[in-house]
C-alpha cells in the first residue's frame, strides 16, 4: 500500500473516531424520541455508527455540565486528543448537514451548560 493511501485511511479512521465519540455523547444525553428524530437526518452509514452500542434504557443520561460531557467524549477518543476541539469540529460538520430546526430541538433537550456546544446557529433554510 502506498504512503498516500495509508495516510488517507488513517485520516478517515480518525475522523470516524471523532464523529463517533461526539455522536455517542450527544445521543446518550437525549430522550429516546429525540434521539430517533436526530438520527433520521443522518446518512445511513453514520446512523449505524450513531446507534452502535446504544440502549434506550435509562436515557437520557444525567450529564449536567460541560466538563462531564467532555469527559464522556474523551472516553471514546484516542489518548491526547482535545475533546473540546473535536466536539467543536464535529458540531460544525453537523450544522451543515442537519436541519436548523432539528439542531434547535436537540439544544432544547440539553441542559443550559451544554447548549453552548452548538454555538450560534446561522439562519438558513433546509
Amino acid at each position: 500500500m502506498r504512503v498516500g493511501n495509508l495516510a488517507r485511511r488513517a485520516y478517515t479512521q480518525a475522523s470516524a473516531d471523532y464523529l463517533r465519540a461526539v455522536l455517542h455523547a450527544g445521543r446518550d444525553r437525549l430522550p429516546v424520541k429525540e434521539c430517533a428524530e436526530f438520527a433520521s437526518q443522518l446518512p445511513v452509514m453514520i446512523a449505524g455508527m450513531y446507534y452502535t452500542g446504544w440502549t434506550p434504557k435509562n436515557k437520557p443520561a444525567r450529564t449536567r455540565s460541560l466538563a462531564e460531557f467532555m469527559n464522556t467524549v474523551a472516553g471514546e477518543l484516542p489518548r491526547g486528543m482535545d475533546p473540546a476541539r473535536v466536539t467543536r469540529g464535529v458540531m460544525k460538520v453537523l450544522e451543515r448537514h442537519i436541519s436548523t430546526g432539528e439542531i434547535e430541538d436537540v439544544r432544547r433537550n440539553f441542559p443550559e451548560p451544554l447548549r453552548e456546544l452548538w454555538g450560534e446557529l446561522p439562519q438558513r433554510r433546509r
